[in-house]
């Protein structure tokens, strides 16, 4: 009799070179993920919080000089790496699990 079982154990769909590198593939892959988040963990915690941006309705102040060329402060710097932190760590959560759907372990 013939189990379909036992066939499917077998199957690869990656070469078999692929295949014996897979674990130090996926471990390089882990450290980096830790990596990303611990940076951004800490770009987070250095970022400053907006609590007082409601006080130019009470004011009636509009923007000033500094609030028009905000485009070079340290907030905005450290959203750029916050952003590209957490686009590097979805990128590598994808690339981490993409493996795993062309292979039975």
């Amino acid at each position: 009799m013939f189990n379909i079982g036992n066939l499917m154990d077998t199957v690869t769909l990656l070469p078999d070179w692929f295949v014996a590198i897979l674990p130090i593939y996926r471990n390089v892959t882990l450290i980096l993920i830790a990596l990303c988040a611990v940076v951004l963990i800490v770009v987070v915690l250095m970022q400053t919080s907006a609590q007082n941006s409601g006080a130019s309705a009470l004011t009636g102040i509009t923007e000033s000089y500094y609030a028009q060329n905000k485009r070079n402060t340290k907030d905005i710097r450290l959203k750029r790496i916050t952003s590209i932190c957490a686009i590097t760590i979805l990128v590598l959560i994808v690339v981490y699990f993409v493996p795993s759907l062309f292979t039975t372990m």
